[in-house]
Formats: C-alpha cells, structure tokens, sequence
C-alpha cells in the first residue's frame, strides 16, 4: 500500500498485487563425484542448486542424505541455500561396513542430485 498527502486535505493511497515466481530449479549437483574418508575423520562436500542458467538460486530448501548412516554421517540433514545457492556438506565416516558404500544424495524441492559414492577407510 502507497500512501501520500495530495491536495485539499486528501490521502489519495493505491494498492497492487505482487506476485513473486521463483526460478524453477535445473538441476542439484554435489560435488566432488567421489570422495574418500576415514573412520573419525570429515570431509566437505559442496552442493549446487543452478537454474537453466547455470546460476545459483539462493535460499532453496534441501534434504540431505546417507545411503548408510551406520557407515557415514552428513551434516546438515536440511538447509537453504546461501547467497550463491550452495550448501556445503560435512560427511563423517563412523564405520567401515561390508557391502556397498554409503552414497550421498540430496532432494531440493522436488529436483533430485547425483549420487557421490563415498569409500570410509
């Protein structure tokens, strides 16, 4: 609502409708593709949510997740892009386990990332 003192004593004001459409999302990318961990130690990976562009769309709600989590922890779980429509990712190797590696994956509004295959040592 816009307000202001117009002449004669009168408040002449206006109103307008604003409606705010988000760039849809291309696509989700973490990166590296791959990455190695020990058992106790982390390591960062980076998350990119992009338009069609190859721009970066800040403040888009993510899931993280862990294939494995008795192998491999991430922090967050969830969180919104920054400014430059990144997260970045913390993995925690917990144990080495038989059988196939935990792989990390994101959801971010409905666009799904590629996986990265992380090997704990």
């Amino acid at each position: 609502t816009a307000t202001g003192e117009g002449f004669g004593g009168t408040s002449p004001s206006a109103q307008a409708a604003l409606t705010v459409t988000l760039a849809p999302i291309a696509r989700v990318v973490i990166s590296p593709s791959a990455e190695t961990v020990t058992v106790g130690a982390s390591k960062t990976l980076t998350l990119d949510v992009q338009n069609a562009a190859n721009i970066g769309l800040a403040g888009r709600a993510c899931t993280i997740t862990s294939s494995r989590t008795n192998a491999l922890t991430v922090s967050p779980g969830s969180a919104v892009t920054n400014s430059a429509g990144q997260i970045m990712i913390t993995i925690t190797g917990v144990a080495v386990m038989p059988g196939a590696d935990p792989v990390v994956s994101a959801n971010c509004e409905g666009v799904a990332s590629n996986n990265v295959t992380v090997v704990v040592q």
